[in-house]
């Protein structure tokens, strides 16, 4: 049985390049949306690597836009279209990078089959930006004044309410997902368009979206490990996390998490190195 990467990149051909190494395996293949607007000749040499896939079809991924989801979905109908069995799917940005050998992270999702990692915001934070999700937003719209109209479409209309009934349940856009459970959303999506349309007019619909499928059905829901296994540090309270440098690595070690994000190497560049030899060391 083997385990599949989905990677949405949109820059650092180099650092793509590096994490497509990191994790190349017998048992592992990547598949890498790159955005649009993305120079695809700069990452060429990411695109003949062995066992790495390129989707076809690229569209413009905007932050916070429900281009995201449309991107992972994309990405995730090539891997499910493979004649290849995956134990786990896992989705990174092409800013992540393993904190563990590939071999170790093949194995546990080996010895963890069965379980569904997704990061869980409680009740009281989704309560909390509800705004994102009952009022009406258009980030993959962009013409100007959209701001001002926005503010007065959601003046001039009711809150919306999650279709099916369903209870808005959020987290971390990054997961790491078993095949059965991602083929049951994919159908989910295409048999539910109503639920694909509310989503599309949201705030930062990739961190509601599959979690709110998944926590709404008493199987699946079960099977939810409420851990992403992504070390990500928000303490500087930015609406994205913190760029990881060299001085971050010892809490890296001591997360025991499998991957870390956001790491840039035109900020730090020889940071991913640093993780590579961190990775070695423990080895040993």
């Amino acid at each position: 049985m083997r385990i599949a990467f989905i990677i949405l990149a949109h820059k650092n051909p180099e650092q793509l390049l590096q994490l497509l190494r990191r994790l190349s395996h017998p048992r592992v293949d990547c598949y890498v949306h790159l955005d649009a607007r993305a120079d695809m000749l700069a990452f060429a040499e990411a695109a003949h690597l062995p066992q790495v896939y390129f989707i076809p079809g690229r569209i413009k991924v905007h932050w916070a836009g429900f281009s995201m989801v449309k991107a992972t979905l994309n990405s995730l109908e090539v891997a499910l279209s493979s004649r290849r069995k995956y134990l786990n799917i896992s989705l990174l940005s092409g800013l992540d990078y393993p904190l563990r050998p590939i071999n170790e992270i093949v194995d546990f999702f080996t010895i963890h089959q069965g379980n569904e990692f997704l990061d869980i915001m409680p009740e009281k934070e989704v309560a909390a930006t509800i705004s994102k999700l009952d009022r009406y937003h258009f980030e993959d719209i962009q013409f100007k004044g959209k701001y001002f109209l926005t503010r007065w479409i959601n003046r001039l209309t009711p809150s919306r309410k999650c279709p099916m009934n369903f209870t808005f349940t959020g987290g971390s856009q990054w997961w790491s997902l078993s095949e059965e459970c991602l083929r049951f959303c994919k159908e989910f999506l295409e048999q539910q368009p109503s639920f694909v349309n509310y989503f599309r007019y949201t705030w930062g619909s990739d961190e509601f979206i599959f979690h709110t499928i998944i926590m709404n059905h008493p199987e699946w829901s079960r099977k939810v490990v409420r851990d992403n296994l992504r070390y990500i540090d928000w303490s500087a309270r930015q609406a994205s996390p913190k760029v990881l440098g060299p001085a971050d690595l010892p809490n890296m070690i001591a997360s025991g998490k499998f991957f870390a994000r956001k790491f840039d190497m035109n900020i730090h560049p020889n940071i991913l190195s640093k993780v590579d030899a961190m990775l070695e060391d423990a080895v040993k």
